[in-house]
């Protein structure tokens, strides 16, 4: 009896991690991750800043840039999941854009920080005020001038961490943090059930 009970685990176990990795091979997976950010994107662009008239900053296009790209990524997955050169360049953008957006991400929480502690009376280089400012000229990477290309969306008018946007108590960058720390759990069991999946494919065939 244990050993059925162990077999039918081994069996369950493996579905699972085989249903996980496949899903990787599949257009559903891919179209929801570039409509997921494009409608990020269009929500911070149309709804936020044109007609809420919330002004972005430097490190808000940036990050809108990141999410274009996450779209840019799910777009070679689209085109033939089940082939591994399109599913490695939308990891590769997807992983790029992944990185760049946390590390712009935690810089606008870092600006909220600053501003709430001068509001509250603190010295502003104690505060944190030496961070570096926002800029009116974004230096996107690779040189895109994309302010240039698309100003509405991408030129910033705003200061950093001044929007004063609030959801359920918090501000912008800690939502995106739920944004990116999902695609970042999502990517890891992606990769973590695909090695495994293919360590136990391995392991039964020499059995």
């Amino acid at each position: 009896m244990a050993h059925t009970s162990n077999l039918r685990s081994n069996i369950a176990c493996k579905l699972n991690l085989a249903t996980i990795a496949a899903w990787q091979e599949r257009r559903p997976i891919w179209l929801l991750m570039g409509l997921t950010a494009l409608g990020l994107e269009l929500l911070a662009w149309g709804v936020f800043q044109k007609i809420q008239g919330y002004e972005a900053c430097e490190l808000c296009v940036y990050i809108r840039f990141s999410m274009i790209l996450f779209f840019i990524a799910s777009l070679f997955a689209l085109i033939n999941p089940r082939s591994l050169v399109l599913r490695l360049i939308t990891y590769s953008i997807s992983l790029y854009s992944l990185v760049k957006g946390w590390i712009w991400d935690i810089r606008l929480e870092q600006q909220h920080i600053m501003l709430e502690k001068i509001e509250q009376g603190m010295d502003f280089f104690a505060a944190g005020g030496a961070l570096e400012a926002c800029s009116t000229e974004p230096r996107f990477p690779f040189g895109l001038p994309l302010h240039e290309w698309f100003p509405s969306n991408f030129q910033p008018t705003g200061v950093c961490g001044a929007d004063g946007w609030l959801m359920l108590g918090f501000n912008m960058s800690e939502c995106l943090f739920l944004f990116y720390g999902a695609y970042t759990l999502l990517g890891l069991l992606f990769f973590a059930a695909t090695v495994k999946y293919k360590i136990l494919r391995k392991i039964a065939c020499y059995q």
